[in-house]
């Protein structure tokens, strides 16, 4: 269910309708606790691109524009800070409260760094050579490949949204069962999805412009290329 909400969340996002919005993450929220490891970087996105195109009017002396893009920023740094504050209270308190005290059942897919969500998170920010050596692999180049590659790599041609989804990648490439083969076959790689799609329409402009990098005469001078 959190698949087409988020999009619909998104898509509210872009046309500035905040109500809307903000109605449709809360609801996609009630899905999977997940859904605030790409919410709270959608929100960092959000107030970055509106400080920049606020510092864009600023530039170009315009006036009008500066009041929504300050609305916009608060908006994206309360959804970054709500949104990682219930992930937290989620990880740490609602969900071992209901298991009786157990410790969350996500700390057994990432046991090379610890047996609590503490001892991980701690292990990965004081051992990144660690760190590096479980997500510099090929199961995660496959990985990669396997969500880029269906789109033609359009993603990637809007890095700063495919950037959202960085975070929860970094994540699912060093779980240990997401990243069973074949990888991605688990509830855990859905909220990533909306992301990826996102960015793969945001790309779409972009592609005729690195097109035009291509060197097309050369092409054509080459025997048997270009024809048919």
């Amino acid at each position: 269910f959190s698949v087409p909400l988020l999009l619909l969340a998104i898509d509210q996002l872009e046309r500035r309708l905040w109500k809307t919005m903000i109605a449709l993450l809360l609801v996609t929220l009630t899905a999977k606790e997940d859904l605030a490891i790409v919410i709270a970087p959608l929100g960092v996105w959000l107030c970055l691109t509106s400080w920049w195109q606020q510092r864009k009017h600023r530039r170009e002396g315009a006036v009008t524009g500066n009041s929504d893009e300050r609305r916009a920023m608060i908006i994206g740094a309360a959804m970054a800070v709500l949104a990682s504050l219930y992930l937290f209270l989620a990880v740490k308190v609602l969900i071992p409260w209901f298991r009786e005290g157990e410790v969350v059942h996500y700390a057994r897919y990432f046991s090379r760094f610890g047996e609590t969500p503490s001892e991980i998170v701690i292990t990965m920010l004081t051992r990144p050579g660690l760190l590096l050596g479980e997500f510099l692999t090929l199961g995660t180049l496959l990985y990669a490949l396997r969500v880029l590659v269906p789109l033609g790599g359009t993603p990637l041609l809007s890095p700063s949204r495919q950037l959202v989804g960085a975070p929860l990648f970094l994540l699912l490439c060093l779980n240990e069962l997401a990243q069973e083969t074949p990888a991605p076959v688990h509830h855990f790689h859905a909220p990533l999805l909306p992301i990826v799609f996102w960015a793969a329409a945001a790309g779409l402009p972009n592609v005729a412009r690195c097109l035009k990098w291509i060197p097309w005469s050369l092409l054509a001078r080459q025997p048997g290329v270009l024809t048919a």
